[in-house]
Order: C-alpha cells, then sequence, then structure tokens
C-alpha cells in the first residue's frame, strides 16, 4: 500500500503482519516484552473554512460569558469540558486547571494572611524590624519569637 508523502514523495506501509506486537525476545532469563510501531499521525483539513472559524470563534465566546474561566468555576468548567469536543480543547482545559489551582493557591494564602493579622492583633506591639509582620511570622515559624 502506498501513500502520498512529503514533498510528493510516495511512502509505502508494510505489510499487516509487520504491524503487530514483534517478541523483544529475553536475555538473562528475562522476557524483553514486545514492540510495536506508534504512529503520530494527526489529520486535518488543508485550511479551515470561515464557518469553522466563525464557529470556534463562537464557542470561544460562549465559554467566558458562562464563567469558564472564572476561578471559581474551575471544576463546572472542567466537568462541562469532558462532555465536549472542538480543537483546542486541550490547551482550554489548561488554562481552566491553571486558573483553579491559581484560586486555590490564592485563597489558601489569603486565609493564612489572616490567621497571622490576627495573631498580630493579639500581641502586644513591638517597635523596630520586628513591626514587619513578615519578620514576625519567619521568627515565629523558626521558633525564634518571644514566649508569652
Amino acid at each position: 500500500m502506498a501513500l502520498q508523502g512529503c514533498f510528493g514523495l510516495g511512502a509505502v506501509l508494510p505489510p499487516g503482519g509487520d504491524l503487530r506486537p514483534q517478541p523483544g525476545g529475553v536475555v538473562g532469563g528475562v522476557e524483553l516484552g514486545s514492540r510495536e510501531p506508534i504512529f503520530d499521525i494527526v489529520v486535518s483539513a488543508e485550511k479551515k473554512s470561515t464557518f469553522s472559524r466563525l464557529s470556534q470563534n463562537e464557542t470561544a465566546k460562549e465559554c467566558y460569558q458562562l464563567g469558564f474561566f472564572a476561578p471559581a468555576n474551575a471544576d463546572a468548567a472542567l466537568a462541562a469540558l469532558d462532555m465536549m469536543d472542538f480543537e483546542g480543547i486541550e490547551k482550554v482545559r489548561q488554562r481552566v486547571r491553571l486558573n483553579g489551582t491559581l484560586a486555590q493557591q490564592l485563597t489558601a494564602l489569603q486565609t493564612q494572611l489572616i490567621r497571622m493579622q490576627q495573631m498580630q492583633t493579639r500581641r502586644a506591639p513591638l517597635t523596630g524590624p520586628a513591626d514587619n509582620l513578615t519578620t514576625k511570622a519567619v521568627a515565629h515559624a523558626m521558633g525564634l519569637g518571644k514566649e508569652q
């Protein structure tokens, strides 16, 4: 079977038996498994039609309007994306996951900051570099703070 390759060059596929897994052999009494061909072929249209581009842009606009890219909606957006199929969906999934992760990190850091501020208000005011919340937090974490 011959295929049209790059630059008009012909490519020949091997007979069907050559595409089946080939035993890898045995070394030192251990079977090495088998080799099988892997093809990285993506089939797509040479040119995108105007309708296809407009449809894709409309899908992106609807996703944005529905809040898919809002960090708080990451889980729901990923669930909806699992039911969808369009070109570039993996990039959208990655962006939604990243936004969700960043939102979780931001929430955790805000919570930690509030706790640290509450600790600050409970303690007697200090003077000098120790007034800096970061300095006090590091000193407290290292056990260098004043004992109460």
